[in-house]
């Protein structure tokens, strides 16, 4: 018997997954192992596991959070032995982080060992690479239950204030970046706009800390680029904070694009990360300005 579960933040690929043999189509990405307890209707005097073939299976805890990609064989049960929470793997995982593999001897990680593995910063953010739909911004999430195949990138976090553009690399136009933009945002639009262009992404999902569900944001493009680096984003509708604040860093003026008003966030590429042309791009850029709008402030 098939169900139909809506989770709304996830991305809107559909998939299956089953449960103690019963078939659940609900959204591929990230989902935490409570809301996976609720989807499935798992009494709380069970527990779940990942039923992996071939290798050691691995407990979800209700805390622990999930990326669904379709076909996971989980299991409920009521043993009173239950596995450890984190065990070692006979035969490890491997994952990709910034495009590097790395074979895990544990299924469950945190950000911060996602950082570690890259190298990055404490405050880089950490996105979730999903085929053929938009990246996931993994922010709040304690601990992961990773698979094998699961890709992920950090992005540095950014700042207010100056920033330098220098850099080298392979430089491509804006049309070919735009193609890799759109491959992981099936959403976005590019628009010629006098010798530039501007960039779009429509329906961002967005934390539940803003005033909005999704948001569309736009980048100005200058007809130099990538020499010239991009720089702040714009977003519509205008955003506030849930509690009513006012967004920190938002300009104190709007714009007008497309036949619409858009609100600017002055978010700027730190020294330590400036912008590099031939390594930075519009899904660069991308993840850069998400990294601030996951930020609560």
């Amino acid at each position: 018997m098939d169900h139909y579960f809506p989770y709304l933040e996830i991305i809107n690929m559909q998939i299956s997954i089953s449960v103690d043999g019963c078939t659940l189509k609900t959204a591929a990405g990230l989902v935490k192992g409570a809301e996976l307890r609720t989807l499935a209707n798992i009494p709380p005097d069970e527990h779940l596991v990942i039923n992996r073939a071939h290798a050691l299976d691995v407990p979800v805890k209700d805390s622990d959070y999930l990326v669904l990609t379709g076909d996971e064989q989980l299991v409920t049960g009521r043993n009173s032995h239950m596995l450890p929470d984190n065990p070692c793997l006979g035969k490890p995982i491997t994952i990709t982080v910034n495009d590097t593999p790395f074979e895990l001897k544990h299924a469950k990680v945190t950000l911060a060992d996602l950082r570690e593995l890259a190298g990055a910063d404490a405050t880089d953010g950490v996105f979730l690479e999903m085929p053929q739909s938009a990246d996931e911004p993994l922010a709040n999430v304690e601990r992961l239950v990773v698979q094998d195949g699961d890709a992920f990138i950090t992005v540095p976090c950014g700042n207010v204030g100056d920033h330098n553009t220098t850099g080298v690399g392979v430089l491509h136009d804006v049309h070919h970046d735009f193609q890799q933009l759109q491959q992981h945002y099936p959403s976005a639009e590019i628009h010629p706009d006098g010798a530039g262009h501007l960039v779009v992404i429509r329906g961002v999902p967005l934390p539940t800390h803003w005033s909005s569900e999704t948001v569309d944001m736009l980048f100005p493009v200058s007809n130099l680029y990538p020499q010239t680096a991009l720089d702040m984003f714009w977003v519509s509708p205008k955003l506030s904070l849930k509690d009513g604040r006012q967004p920190e860093n938002a300009v104190s003026f709007d714009r007008q694009y497309l036949g619409g008003t858009w609100q600017g966030f002055s978010w700027h590429y730190p020294p330590a990360n400036p912008w590099m042309p031939g390594k930075c791009n519009l899904l660069s850029h991308l993840r850069f300005s998400l990294s601030r709008l996951h930020q609560n402030r």
